[in-house]
């Protein structure tokens, strides 16, 4: 990409959200938006991990905004959004179970009080697979472990499943994404002693048989990478949620939580040939 090219993006990630974010906000009763982290870490030019540091800003950003922070259990109580809410709620999620959400996350979203939902790969956990993305980075890839997350779950930190094996299940034949979906939750339950209620797609990527499996399974409802808020009348087996990456800035995130990047990212995945 020439430098050119790189100006031009760079303005139209910032002019883009501006505008969309003037349009009309329409009904907001009753909306959840969840953000979807994947890291908070010190990793140079890595887009998914966001610095412990700003990662707390957006923290106290979100507090001052006054809307409530829930787990997905909560805000997506007695089978869908409450529809009497005015402001619309925000969840926290974060994505594989790095060791870095019990160091960096867990200690910030305690000193404030925040809730969040946090989906693990039990294959991961227990050393049987290595994630792609950090394979072979030694401290960068360690997982959380059985212990932190029992902790955690004492201090408002919900456990969902990320699949058994984080392998893509749209690539999987039905048996297959049924083991993924099935015995990731019965090793969560054994291991944790509650059953995990809410399921997050590997890497996104869902469909509607995807969706039934999960239903099937016992799940309350499961998490794409579809970006925008979601309505009282949605789904709550493709859930959609906003990414916070590393490049995000202050300006950013507050537009992320008004709106003004569920447009554009819907834009930017239909460009790419993103199948979510």
């Amino acid at each position: 990409m020439s430098a050119l090219d790189l100006f031009f993006r760079r303005r139209l990630r910032k002019v883009l959200p501006r505008l969309a974010s003037l349009a009309p906000a329409g009904r907001r009763a009753g909306e959840v938006r969840v953000l979807m982290y994947h890291r908070v870490a010190e990793i140079p030019g890595d887009r998914l991990a966001v610095v412990p540091g700003e990662f707390a800003r957006q923290m106290d950003l979100l507090l001052q905004s006054g809307r409530p922070v829930k787990t997905l259990s909560a805000a997506f109580a007695g089978g869908g959004p409450d529809r009497e809410r005015r402001e619309p709620a925000v969840v926290l999620t974060f994505d594989d179970g790095y060791r870095d959400f019990y160091d960096n996350v867990f200690p910030i979203l305690r000193r404030r009080s925040l809730p969040a939902t946090v989906f693990v790969v039990p294959g991961f956990i227990e050393g049987r697979v290595e994630l792609d993305r950090y394979r072979g980075r030694g401290e960068i890839s360690r997982s959380l472990s059985w212990e932190m997350l029992a902790e955690m779950g004492k201090g408002r930190v919900e456990v969902g499943s990320h699949s058994l094996s984080h392998r893509e299940l749209t690539g999987l034949d039905r048996a297959e994404a049924e083991t993924e979906i099935v015995e990731s939750a019965a090793v969560i339950e054994r291991k944790l002693g509650t059953r995990p209620e809410w399921f997050a797609y590997p890497r996104g990527k869902a469909d509607s048989v995807l969706a039934g499996l999960v239903r099937a399974a016992g799940y309350r409802g499961a998490v794409t990478v579809r970006p925008g808020v979601n309505r009282p009348d949605g789904d709550l087996f493709l859930l959609r949620r906003t990414e916070i990456s590393g490049d995000d800035d202050r300006e950013d995130f507050l537009l992320k939580l008004r709106g003004g990047f569920d447009l554009p990212h819907r834009l930017w995945q239909r460009m790419a040939g993103k199948r979510l």
